[in-house]
């Protein structure tokens, strides 16, 4: 309902404030100023119907008022009509009868009407005109910015029709792939259908033969609209290179990975096959020895008990040494596998802390590669290691999943969990480590922690 008044104060508004500046208008104004004049003389003259044709003369002033609609529209024609009616006022006082003036308001009227309505509709019509025009002007801006994004973009752009043919390319894709590309059925193109180009997922990577030599492509598909058709436009960004870079980045650390299994191989053997037989055989002779005097002189007691404490503590070396040998690689995981490692790793981890810890299973057990299990033995031997140090849970439950081509690891603690919010020593908490190692087995460490709620780590590879 408040609409109208704003309405109408806008029509007046438009109306009250005709275009002055323009020559032309003034020629219309004199139009209107002669027509009136001209209807005085005649009426004044006689030389017109005194009944009749009285009321026709006001009709007249629709040709000054719809020349204004036309060239102005409401800013011209309505100040026109109220010009004209203002001018044609005093003829009211010279009617010939009731019927006669009723005919001259309701002439005046249907001027003033003709003025407002057909001006408004004219300037309707121009608006709608000019926003046609600027609608179009802004879409060619749009394309000729597009077009020049399209030819300047580096990375290859194929543009193709709903038929699987290549439509456009710009001069990247033209150096990738030549000129006759174009019209080519994109799968001969790239070696997949369009449908699976629409459903690759973020990170998928297509190899393509350019010149006999494989090309990584990171692929990226968009809908288009080129005038009635829909297309699709298909931008290759080519990471051949980051590729690469990323396989040799992954050979080094697997070798560093590697080397440092080596020397831990090496280094467990080594105190397997000498300082920790030298102390064996060390407490063995020194048992004999204790043996052989007491039988042949009586030792005096601290005596007896000082021999005994050596023989203890050489046996407490070897046992550290035997330990640490174990941790630097368990001889369990080469001859019987990951489980029974995992199983001893669950057993020494809960002997030397206070920390509850559990391990199951789930599956059927298989052999892997050593170096999988390897791996994945690292992995649950920092992770516990770094719970027992840092979050001092009171359990720990380690979940081992064997599927049908899929093995899962995980480790829940009921510690103090991680403050993501913090900074971390990475290198301290071996988080960096555990994430390089699962890349290296193809899978993807995933960490999940809460304040004062403990953490989990899980971890899935690929067993085929």
């Amino acid at each position: 309902m408040e609409a109208t008044p704003i309405q109408t104060k806008d029509v007046l508004s438009r109306a009250l404030h005709p275009p002055f500046s323009d020559i032309q208008f003034w020629i219309i104004q004199i139009v209107v100023v002669f027509l009136t004049v001209l209807h005085f003389v005649l009426d004044a003259t006689h030389l017109t119907a005194s009944e009749t044709l009285i009321g026709l003369p006001v009709f007249a002033l629709l040709i000054p008022v719809g020349w204004a609609a036309m060239r102005f529209g409401l800013h011209g024609s309505g100040a026109t009509a109220l010009w004209s009616t203002v001018l044609w006022l005093p003829d009211l006082a010279f009617h010939h009868g009731d019927d006669n003036l009723l005919n001259e308001l309701i002439a005046l009227f249907i001027v003033d009407l003709v003025g407002f309505v057909f001006g408004q509709h004219v300037e309707h019509q121009q608006m709608t005109k000019n926003a046609a025009i600027a609608i179009e002007a802004e879409q060619r801006a749009g394309e000729a910015r597009y077009r020049h994004l399209f030819s300047a973009t580096r990375a290859p752009i194929l543009v193709v029709d709903n038929d699987s043919v290549v439509v456009d390319a710009n001069p990247a894709a033209w150096a990738v792939f030549g000129y006759s590309v174009l019209d080519e059925n994109v799968e001969n193109v790239l070696g997949c259908s369009l449908l699976e180009l629409e459903n690759f997922e973020v990170g998928e990577v297509l190899t393509v033969d350019v010149d006999n030599e494989p090309t990584d492509f990171r692929c990226l598909t968009t809908s288009v609209r080129d005038q009635d058709r829909l297309l699709t436009q298909v931008l290759l960004q080519d990471i051949t290179e980051e590729r690469r870079a990323w396989r040799d980045v992954t050979t080094y650390a697997a070798t560093l990975l590697k080397a440092q299994e080596d020397e831990r191989s090496r280094i467990a053997r080594e105190l397997h096959d000498d300082p920790l037989q030298s102390l064996l055989i060390i407490s063995r002779k020194l048992e004999s020895s204790i043996d052989e005097h007491l039988l042949e002189i009586e030792l005096d007691d601290t005596l007896s008990e000082e021999l005994s404490q050596v023989k203890g503590d050489v046996l407490s070396v070897a046992k550290t040494i035997r330990n640490l040998s174990q941790g630097l690689l368990p001889p369990s995981l080469e001859k019987l596998g990951l489980e029974p490692a995992l199983r001893g790793l669950v057993a020494d981890g809960e002997f030397n802390s206070e920390c509850k810890i559990d391990l199951r299973v789930n599956g059927v057990p298989s052999r892997l590669q050593l170096d999988h299990e390897l791996g994945l033995f690292r992995i649950c031997q920092e992770a516990i290691h770094n719970a027992i140090s840092h979050a001092k849970p009171s359990q720990i439950e380690v979940t081992l999943e064997f599927g049908d081509s899929m093995l899962a690891l995980e480790i829940v603690d009921d510690g103090c969990g991680i403050d993501f919010g913090k900074e971390i020593d990475i290198s301290h908490l071996g988080l960096r480590g555990m994430r390089e190692r699962a890349s290296l087995l193809g899978g993807r460490l995933m960490i999940e922690s809460e304040v004062a709620k403990g953490t989990k780590i899980s971890l899935s590879i690929p067993t085929r």
